[in-house]
């Protein structure tokens, strides 16, 4: 069941990451579009307004010019009133009016004119239409153009063009500014929505990120299971890991009662057998070959059981990710047991601990086969004292266990290591407790390893991790 919480929490820390990333991205994308598509209509829209209302002005010069034309005696058109705009009487000042007659002659021009001319269209031939078009005028300058054929009663015979133009560069130049004040204000309000999409962003991830450090606390042992307040959308998916987290814990238990019935039902047997056999080849001076082989048998049987049931064992608690045990209840009760079962050598025990409260995720009955096994070692070797030093180095959990006996010398190290090799065959034990105490470290991903003490014994010194590796 360690699979699935791995599982879960990569693939929690993954989807956290690119989820938040994709939300933000898409978010960003549309407002982006959404926000060009507003700028590019509401350009189009005051282009248009703008162009309206200056095409509005040059219909009012216009129509005051159709309303001041009237014709002499003699067929020729004339003003009753000038137009009282000054542009007008201003050379080149950028608007301008022209009357031409059907022969496109021209007939009447404004001051501003000069000796220039406007361009009329020959598309306009029907009397009372009107065409408004871009053109060039004349200081090269561009141009919206109005124009309109008019007949007159007086003169019925005959069609005046009357032609009304303005520069374009004011209207040109409002728009510009429209422009740039629009992106201005669409670039202020896109960074205003990006902040807001952020901020929800953030906040609708909210109930994840505390998916995240309940399961960072599972895993790390400070609970055991997930605990806290989460969205309708996440409570199933926390129900049904914390049914899994319950069923978990339901096997190991289940597990490790077997382990212990098998242990029993298989031990005592093979105690008798043993037993049987150790008296039959010591009634004899030169003791069968079946007794021989029984006891041999038997030994190897019994190594066999012990490493599968520590096989069996270990992998069952290292299941139990969420466990913290701390170890200054213990390295106490251990020292208490030792004691007794050494009160006649009157050993001293040498404690160094400075954080009372440190804490391992280990398995209480775990923690104490690995220390016990090497107290115990080292209390079978000690002439008086044994010295146990606790601290922390490089995150991980120290504890070096020292006694002041005879040693081992330095190439036996590692041979005293292996399953059933003891250092004194005279010194009774089965030669399997500092195995026992390495396989169980490895299972933590620590580590076991052995030294020459100051105090001139032997010298063991286990590292384990403070928390659990996520990936264990």
């Amino acid at each position: 069941m360690n699979a699935p919480l791995r599982l879960s929490r990569s693939m929690l820390s993954g989807a956290h990451q690119s989820l938040r990333a994709r939300l933000l991205l898409g978010t960003v994308l549309w407002i982006s579009i959404a926000l060009i598509i507003t700028g590019t209509v509401l350009t189009i829209l005051f282009k248009t307004h703008a162009t309206k209302q200056f095409d509005q002005e040059l219909r009012t010069y216009l129509i005051q010019l159709v309303a001041n034309l009237d014709v002499s005696t003699d067929g020729k058109a004339f003003l009753k009133t000038q137009p009282a705009e000054p542009r007008f009487n201003q050379p080149l000042s950028g608007l301008y009016w022209q009357i031409s007659d059907n022969h496109h002659h021209d007939v009447l021009r404004s001051r501003s004119l000069w000796d220039s001319t406007l361009d009329v269209s020959p598309e306009l031939d029907q009397a009372g239409k009107q065409l408004v078009r871009t053109a060039v005028g004349p200081n090269a300058e561009s141009i919206r153009l109005l124009e309109q054929v008019v007949k007159l009663s007086e003169a019925p015979g005959k069609v005046w063009r009357i032609s009304v133009a303005a520069e374009t560069k004011n209207l040109d130049q409002a728009i510009q500014d429209w422009v740039r004040l629009l992106v201005i204000f669409l670039g202020i309000l896109l960074l205003t929505l990006i902040l807001a999409a952020i901020a929800q962003v953030m906040l609708a991830l909210t109930p994840l990120r505390n998916l995240q450090q309940a399961l960072i606390a599972l895993s790390a042992g400070q609970t055991k299971r997930l605990e806290g307040e989460f969205p309708a959308e996440v409570q199933p998916l926390v129900q049904e890991f914390n049914q899994v987290l319950d069923h978990q814990d339901s096997m190991i238990i289940k597990a490790q009662n077997r382990a212990g019935d098998f242990a029993h039902a298989m031990k005592t047997p093979l105690t008798v057998l043993a037993n049987a056999a150790t008296a039959e080849l010591q009634k004899k001076k030169h003791p069968s070959e079946l007794a021989l082989l029984m006891n041999e048998q038997i030994e190897l049987l019994k190594n066999q059981i012990d490493q599968q049931l520590l096989r069996a064992r270990t992998d069952a608690v290292s299941l139990r990710s969420y466990v913290q045990t701390p170890i200054a209840p213990v390295i106490e009760q251990i020292i208490r047991v030792i004691k007794k079962m050494h009160a006649d050598r009157h050993i001293d025990f040498v404690v160094m601990q400075e954080d009372l409260t440190i804490c391992v995720p280990i398995d209480k009955n775990t923690l104490q086969e690995i220390i016990g096994n090497l107290i115990d070692n080292a209390s079978k070797w000690a002439q008086t004292t044994i010295r146990i030093k606790i601290y922390i180095e490089n995150q991980q959990l120290c504890i070096a266990i020292e006694d002041d006996g005879k040693g081992v010398a330095a190439d036996q190290l590692y041979k005293i290591m292996q399953r059933g090799i003891r250092a004194d065959e005279r010194v009774p034990g089965s030669g399997l407790g500092l195995s026992i105490a390495s396989e169980l470290c490895s299972v933590y991903d620590g580590e076991l390893i052995l030294f020459t003490s100051e105090l001139g014994g032997l010298g063991a010194k286990i590292s384990l991790p403070l928390t659990l590796n996520p990936n264990h």
